[in-house]
């Protein structure tokens, strides 16, 4: 009896989840079982208990975590552990945005030829995303996607943006990240580097795992009035807090709080940006 009861706590804690989440996987299997190219890939989608499942670090988050969770479930199981695949695979699709424009987004990602490059396993994603309505959380969900990556693979991502007159340091630039890394005591991790040209900045700025650094002219300025050298900042390294008394609210309730939080938060953002 016992065992049942426990059995039914488990199954009652993931449904009220995906309620308050918004989730349906059964609303969308059917077009799934239809139109995916891999029988494997519904199999996972069905069956597997993704969502729950223990992961190399734990997402922080809100529904977009479930569409990472899935796509890392997919290079684990279907991709042989190759995690990288489904990374190339989202700037893949920055070249198909770019073609098909603003609203590309409305397509049929499953039926338009448009997709058919596209990883079966990251098409099957985006296309669970799309008939949720989440498209528009793309990028959180590369986002946690690189950090389930990062984490397994024991890597960390640099991200450099330069300016006009910083874009034949680029070399430079990376070994200063190199150094602000080996400093934090992550000079073990191996660095990956992404650099973007932003004819507006003045200089140049990196963020390196949990390390900003900016050397723009304005971030310059303004630390040679205040006699620094460099603009760091660890948002790691934050000032300790009182401890706080542990919440008598299950773990998985709070998780779902914490997420529609993060929900209303985006969309305060869009009406803010588009004067909704």
């Amino acid at each position: 009896v016992s065992t049942q009861s426990t059995w039914g706590s488990k199954n009652l804690q993931k449904m009220l989840m995906r309620r308050a989440l918004g989730l349906s996987r059964r609303a969308f299997s059917t077009s799934l079982i239809r139109l995916a190219p891999d029988a494997k890939l519904v199999k996972i989608y069905q069956d597997s208990d993704f969502e729950s499942a223990q992961y190399p670090v734990e997402l922080v988050g809100g529904t977009h975590t479930s569409f990472a969770k899935l796509l890392y479930t997919f290079a684990d199981s279907v991709e042989g552990k190759k995690y990288e695949v489904y990374v190339n695979e989202f700037e893949k699709l920055e070249g198909i945005k770019k073609k098909l424009g603003p609203f590309w987004g409305e397509a049929d990602i499953l039926k338009d030829e448009a997709f058919s490059s596209l990883n079966p396993g990251f098409r099957f994603v985006l296309a669970w995303m799309a008939s949720e309505g989440k498209i528009d959380a793309l990028a959180y969900v590369k986002a946690s996607y690189l950090e389930l990556v990062d984490e397994i693979t024991g890597q960390v991502r640099a991200n450099i943006t330069v300016g006009p007159k910083s874009k034949d340091k680029v070399e430079t630039i990376k070994s200063e990240a190199s150094q602000v890394l080996s400093k934090s005591g992550g000079a073990q991790k191996k660095i990956v580097f992404t650099v973007t040209e932003d004819a507006s900045v003045d200089g140049y700025y990196f963020e390196v795992g949990t390390i900003y650094v900016d050397k723009t002219a304005s971030a310059t300025k303004t630390s040679e009035g205040t006699g620094k050298k460099e603009v760091a900042y660890d948002w790691t390294a934050l000032p300790q807090l009182p401890g706080l008394k542990k919440s008598s609210t299950p773990d998985f309730l709070l998780k779902i709080l914490g997420g529609k939080v993060d929900e209303l938060q985006e969309a305060d953002a869009v009406e803010r940006k588009f004067y909704a």
